[in-house]
């Protein structure tokens, strides 16, 4: 038996084509060229520079470690990000291209005649923060939920079957329309968010006391609050034996019985995800498209039970997700 296909490698490669091109309107070709630079910058910027502990510590005390001169991201990407974003801006200036993307958006409040006009800066750290929570978070919802279908085949047999109903009734086209009445494949990527939440944990800030519910503690103003989602997605009274990958979780009844922070995928209230949207759609289609195609399973390769890396910015599997991939 085979090794498989490299299944999170190739999702990186589609998340980055996809980003590429609705962020800074690029023809990034990782597909079709695995080495191209937007995929190396990527990868270097997925991997943290310093230990755990200091990570840790930079998040704890920002303004210290500023000036000491530590940085998480390394001047190599943010040159590059510098680079690119500028080059697309003076371009367009000088064209008066327009496109309906991101960077067209940042573009449009840099004229503003008002005190809240954006910098060049400015336009390339939120160009920036785009493509990082735009590209490998959604490459790792798509590997570890066809890791998860590879190992329960009635489930992927199920959504599949959902897939070809609804693209059939849209002349055979998986578009905007057919991606969002695709119910239980939204089922799907919820229950493989529960079970592999991208970051372990939502980091807020308080900007009032707080008097948590029913107790007499206060969470003062200012204070870094962490909340672990593991704990809350794997805790047992919410979700019954959690170690199950089970879509039927999610179906709106059982949604409609839980507290509304019991699930906290793309975070919650006004800090929560700003491309959540965004990320559901290019996770839906890539899984459509996938699904509709190819049928998955695991191979030799295929680490069982899942571990993962502890190098990496976002949660990614530790030896990458390899699968037996057949065309339908």
């Amino acid at each position: 038996m085979d090794d498989g296909v490299h299944c999170d490698n190739l999702m990186v490669r589609y998340t980055t084509d996809v980003i590429g091109s609705v962020a800074f309107g690029l023809k990034c070709n990782s597909l079709k060229e695995p080495n191209c630079e937007f995929r190396e910058i990527g990868e270097k910027l997925c991997y943290y520079r310093y230990s755990m502990p200091i990570v840790s510590l930079m998040n704890l005390f920002p303004n210290l470690f500023r000036k000491l001169g530590f940085k998480i991201i390394i001047e190599e990407v943010s040159q590059f990000f510098f680079r690119v974003v500028r080059e697309a801006v003076d371009y367009r200036d000088r064209t008066g291209e327009q496109r309906k993307d991101y960077l067209n958006i940042l573009m449009e409040l840099r004229k503003l005649n008002t005190a809240d006009n954006l910098t060049m800066d400015e336009i390339t750290a939120q160009a920036f923060v785009f493509f990082v929570g735009g590209f490998e978070t959604s490459a790792s919802v798509l590997s570890f939920c066809l890791y998860e279908l590879a190992l329960n085949q009635n489930i992927q047999e199920k959504a599949r079957r959902e897939i070809n109903e609804i693209i059939a009734q849209h002349d055979g086209k998986p578009t905007y329309e057919a991606v969002k009445e695709m119910k239980y494949l939204l089922q799907v990527m919820y229950e493989t968010i529960r079970m592999y939440s991208v970051v372990p944990g939502l980091v807020r800030k308080t900007a009032e006391d707080y008097i948590v519910s029913n107790t007499n503690y206060v969470i003062e103003k200012g204070t870094t609050v962490i909340i672990p989602l593991d704990a809350i997605h794997y805790d047992p009274d919410i979700y019954p034996n959690p170690e199950q990958f089970d879509p039927e979780r999610f179906t709106k009844t059982e949604v409609e019985n839980r507290h509304p922070m019991a699930w906290l995928g793309f975070g919650r209230g006004g800090r929560a995800c700003i491309g959540y949207r965004f990320a559901e759609v290019q996770v839906l289609i890539g899984l459509s498209l996938l699904l509709k195609n190819f049928r998955f399973s695991p191979t030799q390769k295929t680490q069982i039970p899942m571990k993962f890396n502890m190098y990496k910015l976002f949660r990614g599997p530790e030896k990458g997700v390899y699968l037996k991939v057949e065309k339908l």
